[in-house]
């Protein structure tokens, strides 16, 4: 029975909540803001599957380091409207192509972070864009489950420790499934962040990496009352107490989960002005998957431009992991430094 005693020992992925046969582990919310699992003992029948799938209490040493790619698309307005370079909507174009679903976060009711799962481009067009807050799973692991037993494709994208969790759970099938990581600095508690929302009032919309000046120099935007509040990053409140590691998640100030499958933005790429908004990423294809859609109506082509091929200096903080893509699924050119 998984018990947490340890707040830095658990990252709040509801694998064991998922996992549990008896379905008598609830997350509950602490004093921060922050949601663990807790175990109705009475219900309880000391079966362990909760601890079997924790990533936290099963860290495996010595992770892969696989080589490094700078990659991005070539429309120039998705990567506008993406965090780094629009890797994430070409993998999940493809994903959707192929009759299947993505699963990603979004901002809900109030603005509360959640993990849903689309179904077309409308869908997967609010899960682009940086989201600075732990994100609500809900029941997602399930749901995904039920895909991956009906042969759907599935693409999963969440922060390093959730893609560890939905891998622990699924177990043998994990491969099944494409997991993309972002680069993750921490999870900021949701409370803090609603009440960065009370304080600004009636928000309408929220940007938290407005990249109209440059991607280095990004911005905070809200919309607040029919008005734009535009913000450089250090001079808004909730994203500089973010930065600094103010009100991040305990299990976050000891991360051994990050390389799963990461993309994050170079800073120095060879083809992108520092000051440019329109950004490459930084990929890690960590291992492959064996995912295969029931039938394809038309092979969708992605457009990738071409990488400088280097080892990255990112090291193990900026990891991606990408199950195997169908062979028609990126073009690429490599480019010699």
């Amino acid at each position: 029975m998984i018990q947490i005693t340890d707040k830095t020992k658990c990252c709040g992925c509801t694998a064991c909540v998922s996992v549990c046969p008896q379905n008598c582990i609830t997350m509950q919310t602490d004093d921060e803001g922050f949601s663990y699992p807790v175990v109705n003992p009475d219900l309880c029948i000391g079966c362990d599957a909760c601890e079997a799938v924790c990533p936290c209490l099963n860290r495996k040493p010595n992770p892969p380091q696989p080589q490094a790619m700078a990659v991005r698309a070539k429309d120039d307005i998705l990567r506008r409207f993406s965090s780094s370079g629009g890797v994430f909507s070409l993998l999940s174009t493809d994903v959707l192509n192929q009759g299947g679903a993505v699963c990603g976060a979004v901002f809900g009711d109030d603005f509360r972070v959640q993990h849903v799962i689309a179904w077309d481009e409308t869908g997967v067009e609010s899960m682009r864009g940086a989201k600075y807050v732990q994100s609500d799973l809900g029941d997602v692991f399930r749901q995904i489950r039920d895909l991956v037993d009906n042969n759907t494709p599935v693409l999963f994208s969440g922060t390093p420790c959730q893609t560890a969790g939905l891998r622990a759970y699924l177990g043998g099938d994990a491969d099944k499934v494409l997991t993309v990581a972002i680069v993750c600095h921490g999870v900021p508690s949701p409370k803090i962040w609603e009440k960065n929302l009370r304080e600004l009032g009636t928000v309408t919309d929220v940007r938290l990496r407005d990249k109209r000046q440059s991607w280095k120099r990004y911005a905070t935007n809200y919309f607040v009352d029919g008005k734009e509040i535009l913000r450089p990053v250090m001079d808004d409140p909730y994203m500089k107490g973010f930065l600094r590691d103010l009100y991040n998640r305990p299990s976050c100030t000891d991360c051994r989960l990050r390389p799963a499958a990461t993309p994050t933005s170079p800073w120095a790429t060879s083809g992108a002005s520092k000051n440019s908004c329109l950004r490459w990423t930084m990929i890690r294809v960590l291992r492959s998957c064996s995912c295969k859609p029931n039938r394809v109506k038309k092979p969708s082509r992605p457009s990738l431009i071409g990488w400088r091929v280097k080892p990255s200096p990112l090291r193990r903080r900026h990891s991606i992991t990408l199950p195997s893509p169908p062979p028609h699924t990126i073009t690429r050119r490599e480019t010699r430094p």
